[in-house]
């Protein structure tokens, strides 16, 4: 099990430093690393809404407008992929947890 946490921890760290050298706006960022954290550590496959973004990302006090903006940015980058309409709910491509 301590191996196991030191892995992802590994990779939370390397995540970090991947994202951080993207040419991305702060919430652009943050929303990344949030996706890729819910990718790693998700056990049940539950994809997260921009709604539950929101609640994560509530610190930041980010308007539900520029969230959205930000993630169908991420999308045109090709980092994350629309996968349901209602809640809107979009997934890391798979290659971005892999490079």
């Amino acid at each position: 099990m301590l191996v196991k946490l030191d892995k992802l921890n590994s990779q939370v760290n390397i995540l970090n430093k991947k994202i951080n050298q993207l040419d991305l706006s702060e919430i652009e960022k943050n929303l990344l690393f949030v996706l890729a954290q819910n990718d790693l550590f998700d056990l049940n496959h539950h994809q997260l809404s921009n709604k539950d973004l929101l609640v994560i990302l509530k610190d930041e006090k980010y308007a539900r407008t520029r969230l959205d903006k930000a993630m169908k940015e991420l999308e045109s980058k090709g980092y994350i992929t629309k996968i349901k309409k209602s809640p809107t709910t979009y997934k890391l491509v798979v290659d971005f947890l892999e490079t």
